[in-house]
C-alpha cells in the first residue's frame, strides 16, 4: 500500500493524552475513496490488545484514527489498509506518565516503603503525600 501515519511523531504523548493518528496516501495524486479496509491495532506494554475505531474524512479524503493511552511505556502500532501492513508497521509509540516520578516526604520514603526501595506515585500519592507533609510540619 502508498498509504503513510501522520500524527504520531514528536513529543511522547503523555498518559490519558488522546492522538489522532491519520492514514492518508502517501502520493497526493492519489484519493482514498472511503470504501478502504482500515485497521489500527494497538499493544500496550502489560500486553492488552485492541482495535482503535477508524473513521474516514471525507473533506479531507482520509482516515482518522483517535486512540487514548491508558498504559505509560512502549506502545506498538500496527496499521494496515485491505489487509496489507503500511511500510514501517508495527512502529512503537512511548507513552509517558508525567507525575510518575520518585517522591519522598521529608527526605525519607512514606511508610510502608523499605528505606531501600524507589517510591513512585501518581498525582493522587503526590497530593497524599504533601497533604502529610503539611500535617505533621504543622503539628
Amino acid at each position: 500500500p502508498d498509504c503513510t501515519v501522520r500524527g504520531v511523531g514528536g513529543a511522547a504523548p503523555n498518559l490519558c493524552d488522546t492522538s489522532t493518528m491519520y492514514i492518508q496516501p502517501a502520493n497526493p495524486i492519489r484519493q482514498m475513496s472511503g470504501r478502504e479496509a482500515v485497521t489500527v491495532t494497538i499493544h500496550t506494554p502489560s500486553g492488552l490488545a485492541f482495535n482503535s475505531p477508524v473513521k474516514f474524512e471525507q473533506t479531507n479524503r482520509r482516515f482518522a484514527s483517535a486512540v487514548f493511552w491508558v498504559e505509560s511505556g512502549a506502545h506498538s502500532v500496527a496499521v494496515s489498509l485491505n489487509g496489507v501492513s503500511l511500510p514501517g508497521c508495527p512502529f512503537l509509540v512511548h507513552v509517558r506518565d508525567p507525575y510518575g516520578e520518585e517522591i519522598h516526604v521529608g527526605g525519607k520514603a512514606p511508610a510502608g516503603v523499605p528505606k531501600d526501595k524507589k517510591f513512585v506515585a501518581s498525582a493522587a500519592g503526590k497530593a497524599q503525600a504533601a497533604r502529610a507533609a503539611a500535617t505533621k510540619s504543622s503539628s
